[in-house]
């Protein structure tokens, strides 16, 4: 039976460590345990809530050890030629709704709407995104943002909210560094859209019936994926998500993961 594992990329794959010689190490360690999962004829796949654009663009060697990349938390997937696999937009009437919550907040405080479509980021809400992330600096900004898209269109969206995380230069970061811009970011989808529903739509077009689908994350946005499928969850990740998973889950890095896994064939 061939296996396929779905590893999220950041906090996972790559620990992002303060360390940072631990961190290159552990990533190496990664990359050469994925190396001899593929050629043991099974296959690799990340599932990252980043946008095709910065995905690509800032792991330019991602697809010399994954078969594909589905990003977007689920929205679309790529190839290793960074072709789209499948793609599930907001389209012009959810848009126009969701611009209009938006308005409705009538925040004084700086906000930022950030629209991750097929053709670059964009800062603005936009049909064409597969995803938008709000990110806000005050705690009562973010709490006000999410209470709006919930009230108008909790039927409709996916909302996932990060109140008093980190970020760096756009990205949720270890709380513990001090060079943080926005810290609350809130992730908006379309319903039904996660990254087990683009491992879904994936795996229907690359996989055989009988395929073991294995996952490995460590955030809030992977739970889904981790409990539909058979799902593990690196130790670095935060409590509120490792209650929800049972201890002996818990692997110390993608590497062991592995090992563990290729013992067992």
């Amino acid at each position: 039976m061939k296996k396929i594992l779905i590893s999220d990329y950041d906090f996972t794959f790559d620990p992002h460590l303060k360390d940072v010689s631990l961190n290159r190490e552990t990533l190496r360690r990664n990359k050469e345990a994925v190396k001899r999962w593929r050629e043991a004829g099974n296959a690799f796949v990340f599932a990252t809530g980043r946008s095709k654009e910065s995905f690509t663009e800032n792991i330019p060697d991602w697809n010399k050890y994954a078969d594909y990349s589905i990003v977007c938390d689920g929205a679309t997937a790529v190839t290793g030629r960074g072709e789209e696999v499948f793609g599930d937009c907001f389209g012009e009437e959810l848009a126009e709704r969701m611009i209009q919550a938006a308005n409705n907040t009538r925040l004084q405080q700086n906000h930022v709407y950030i629209s991750y479509t097929g053709e670059g980021e964009k800062e603005a809400i936009t049909p064409s995104a597969y995803k938008v992330v709000v990110w806000s600096e005050l705690a009562d900004d973010h709490d006000a943002i999410v209470r709006s898209f919930k009230k108008e269109l909790d039927d409709d969206l996916d909302i996932i909210s990060y109140c008093g995380i980190t970020v760096i230069e756009g990205r949720h970061c270890l709380p513990q560094d001090n060079r943080e811009t926005y810290r609350n970011m809130i992730n908006i989808n379309v319903r039904g859209v996660s990254k087990t529903h683009g491992i879904k739509k994936l795996t229907e077009r690359i996989a055989a019936q009988d395929t073991h689908i294995i996952t490995v994350g460590d955030g809030p946005n992977d739970l889904p994926m981790l409990t539909e499928y058979d799902g593990y969850l690196v130790e670095r990740a935060g409590n509120d998500v490792r209650t929800k998973i049972d201890k002996s889950r818990i692997v110390p890095n993608v590497s062991d993961l592995i090992d563990k896994l290729m013992n067992q064939q």
